[in-house]
């Protein structure tokens, strides 16, 4: 099959990296405005110059054997140029955060849902062995109903003066909580139904007005789930997939980098296994791939990605407001 892709800053470069590895796909175009972008990442993919565009909806409309655009642009872009690819009859493969709103979000859907055409979000922190794992020990019952969860991510940023990341009022909801929402509702198999939460600035940041948050949701069957994380701080930094404490009705689990169950007077701590950089991102492409093969939905289509989207938003709004929000 073959990929054409938009967006070539660093984290476009390893998902270029991913695809090249890869015997499923082949390169049938890219884009991108960075004239040095686009000439290193062409030679790299071997493509001819008609095959390298500074714009976009150019490169839809000549690579007329691409079956699928993989999007690794900034998020607030995402929107036009998901809309754009759907209209073009190709499947979407998307970096989250998917969009900027609840509303585009809903328009992308309106536009899956229209042009029959798959789209998938790269939420990739799904099929990391940990949470593969954290959901299995759940879902088989090891330490009961779950019944309070504790998630905490604390990673200090930094971005260049210029860097578009600077603009955020919200970055840690926006930009990295979509994976801890979106690992919540995979590893409990539960939904959000309201969410109450506060933020707040620092000292320590010149850009952002609120690196620090603290949502609290209820999801369905009475599972009550903490999230709290900040991105102005140095100390004590966690994983990047945070660390998590599940309260069951039989016992405990702590994920912080390996996982241990704990019931009474006993603990099992089990290890996580490592995989080099790339090996999340190539797990998202395989679940792309089987479900275009396979012509069924993927793990993280629209239909499902836009319920953590609403874990974002939502919070954003009760933490402006003030109030507990319900999510609908």
């Amino acid at each position: 099959m073959k990929i054409a892709q938009v967006g070539l800053g660093s984290f476009g470069r390893k998902w270029m990296n991913v695809i090249l590895r890869d015997g499923e796909w082949e390169y049938s175009a890219i884009s991108t405005r960075n004239d040095k972008a686009r000439e290193v990442a062409g030679d790299c993919c071997g493509l001819p110059e008609s095959a390298r565009f500074s714009n976009f909806e150019e490169m839809l409309e000549h690579s007329k054997d691409t079956d699928a655009v993989l999007i690794t642009t900034p998020y607030f872009m995402h929107t036009e140029q998901v809309l754009m690819s759907l209209s073009h009859m190709r499947h979407v493969l998307v970096e989250k955060p998917l969009c900027a709103s609840l509303e585009e979000a809903q328009s992308i859907r309106d536009a899956v849902r229209d042009s029959r055409m798959t789209l998938m979000v790269a939420e990739n922190y799904r099929f990391s062995p940990g949470s593969i794992l954290m959901r299995d020990l759940i879902s088989t019952g090891k330490i009961g109903e779950p019944e309070a969860i504790f998630i905490q991510y604390f990673v200090r940023h930094r971005f260049p003066e210029s860097d578009w990341r600077n603009q955020y009022q919200y970055p840690l909801l926006v930009e990295n909580a979509t994976h801890h929402f979106d690992m919540l509702r995979y590893i409990t198999a539960t939904e959000p139904v309201t969410v109450i939460g506060s933020a707040f600035g620092s000292r320590l940041t010149d850009h952002w007005e609120y690196p620090t948050v603290s949502a609290q949701y209820e999801m369905t069957g009475g599972l009550n789930a903490h999230f709290a994380g900040s991105w102005a701080y140095d100390g004590f930094r966690t994983p990047w997939e945070g660390i998590w404490r599940v309260h069951g009705t039989k016992g405990s689990i702590l994920w912080d980098g390996d996982i241990t169950i704990s019931k009474g007077n006993t603990k099992q701590t089990i290890p996580v296994e490592t995989f080099p950089p790339g090996h999340s991102l190539k797990k998202v492409l395989d679940e792309f791939t089987a479900a275009l093969l396979e012509k069924r939905r993927p793990a993280t289509d629209i239909e499902d990605n836009i319920q953590t989207l609403r874990m974002v938003f939502c919070a954003i709004e009760s933490m402006e407001n003030m109030t507990r929000v319900t999510i609908a």
